[in-house]
């Protein structure tokens, strides 16, 4: 299996980080093409609304992206709570939320170490909670 290393990526209008939002928004695009039914919508600039892109189901139920380029897993948690607060604000009708990130995540199984895996896991609770309180 090929590895494919993120720090390789060639720049999509000067910037690394928005052609891994490319990226990930062509992949996004391509998961539900054959839904006839659905609606691809690709947002664009810094002023997302906390998706990059997102489908629209026949119920106007929504299916968003975020993509964030990194290489720490603490500073990616951090902006993706800002991303899934304004998500969740801006996009009421989000039922999938989906992560894109340029990094592995570690994950040793030492029962003492708070690995990359557990601090995913532990904002994973955090995130729902937060679209439980909005009857999400």
């Amino acid at each position: 299996m090929t590895e494919i290393n993120f720090n390789n990526i060639r720049s999509h209008d000067s910037s690394k980080n928005k052609a891994f939002e490319e990226l990930c928004s062509q992949l996004a695009r391509l998961e539900f093409a054959a839904k006839n039914d659905w609606k691809f919508v690709k947002k664009g600039g810094s002023a997302d609304g906390g998706v990059e892109c997102y489908w629209v189901l026949p119920d106007k139920s929504e299916y968003c992206w975020q993509a964030k380029y990194v290489d720490d897993l603490d500073a990616a948690l951090n902006q993706v709570d800002g991303s899934i607060k304004q998500a969740l604000d801006k996009h009421p009708k989000l039922v999938k939320y989906y992560v894109c990130l340029s990094i592995d995540f570690a994950d040793s199984r030492q029962d003492k170490d708070i690995t990359q895996k557990v601090k995913w896991e532990t904002h994973l609770q955090k995130w729902a909670k937060w679209a439980r309180e909005k009857g999400m």
